[in-house]
């Protein structure tokens, strides 16, 4: 599998698009930024839907668009899910996936097919014309007429966007399978953190046109970006190793960096690399170490600092236990009341942990 180098410039009505990168052979590259920032027009241009600009995109040695060459859509290896899914009106839900599978030039495989059609809960849908089907209907079935293409590159656009919450975690639960089995290249946007979390592998910070942060998801500079959810909250995100599971009360402890953390461990299993999304108003502090609670995590730590928040009613309080930090969102009262300050040690109540992989 080859890597995919982009070097493009692009005029667009406000819009200045000015993109050098180059992508990994495989995994999932997660293209996050607000609404306008360029996420889109940066995916047509390496569809080839978009002819005006300047630059080169090659995939390995492969050119598919420099100034004197320009590969056609239908030549390149790639599939495109757009964020509303296109659809032949004239067509049943089967006829379109055998026409995708059709298109493939790799082997068709059985086992494949059929899984995608259980995970993607298409089986009461084959017979349907695209008419009948509802909105996330739709985009369940462009999404597989993608992946059916067995693409070496597929570029998603907000392709949940109308997919209800339920549907969402299982298609991402199986596009993490189905793009890390088969070594394809993925490039995926959205502006959803949550997905963000879940499913990249390597991130690309967009806005006004130009990449302003790429790394994975534990280097510092994009942390600092991914600080805040799509409801303005607080959260840190962790990594870990799932090392013990208690089956009598269904918990888990996951290993991260050296600490030990519970949470309820439905379908985990040991040696699970998973990642915890944790709310920074989850956190409680104590002084003290409480002796009877209800929570399960009371972690030893350290204030690194506390600040108060612009709407001057809280304190946000970043945590260090061992090579781990936490935020904390408190009340500033509480912050006054317990007088924090860099390099007090404390006790923080986890309230709860989510596994988001």
């Amino acid at each position: 599998m080859a890597s995919l180098t982009v070097n493009y410039q692009l005029q667009q009505q406000a819009l200045m698009l000015d993109v050098e990168l180059e992508l990994p052979e495989n995994g999932i590259t997660v293209l996050f930024g607000p609404s306008g920032a360029g996420k889109t027009t940066l995916l047509r241009c390496i569809a080839g839907l978009e002819r005006k600009g300047a630059g080169q995109i090659t995939l390995g040695v492969q050119c598919w668009q420099s100034a004197t060459d320009f590969l056609p859509v239908h030549k390149r290896s790639l599939a495109y899910v757009f964020q509303e899914a296109s659809l032949f009106e004239h067509l049943t839900v089967e006829k379109h996936l055998q026409y995708s599978i059709k298109r493939s030039k790799k082997a068709f495989d059985v086992r494949f097919y059929q899984a995608l059609i259980s995970e993607l809960a298409l089986k009461p849908l084959l017979t349907r014309m695209p008419v009948r089907l509802s909105g996330g209907e739709k985009q369940r079935v462009a999404i597989a007429w993608a992946l059916l293409q067995q693409p070496d590159v597929l570029l998603m656009d907000e392709p949940l966007a109308s997919v209800d919450a339920q549907s969402r975690s299982q298609i991402l639960n199986y596009l993490d399978l189905f793009i890390q089995q088969q070594g394809i290249l993925c490039l995926y946007v959205t502006h959803s953190v949550k997905e963000v979390t879940r499913l990249a592998d390597h991130l690309l910070i967009m806005d006004n046109g130009c990449i302003t942060a790429r790394g994975n998801l534990q280097s510092p500079e994009i942390l600092n970006a991914l600080q805040v959810d799509e409801e303005g909250q607080l959260f840190t995100l962790l990594n870990g190793t799932v090392t013990s599971i208690d089956r009598d009360y269904q918990l888990a402890t996951v290993d991260v960096s050296g600490l030990d953390v519970r949470l309820t461990a439905p379908g985990l299993s040991i040696d699970q690399v998973v990642r915890l999304w944790l709310n920074a108003k989850d956190i409680s502090l104590c002084i003290d170490k409480p002796e009877a609670t209800s929570i399960l995590n009371v972690l030893p730590c350290e204030v690194v600092s506390c600040e108060v928040t612009d709407n001057q009613q809280q304190a946000l309080v970043v945590l260090k236990q061992q090579d781990t930090e936490l935020k904390a969102l408190v009340t500033r009262y509480s912050a006054e009341k317990l007088q924090l300050r860099p390099g007090m040690p404390l006790y923080a109540q986890v309230k709860a942990l989510s596994v988001i992989q």
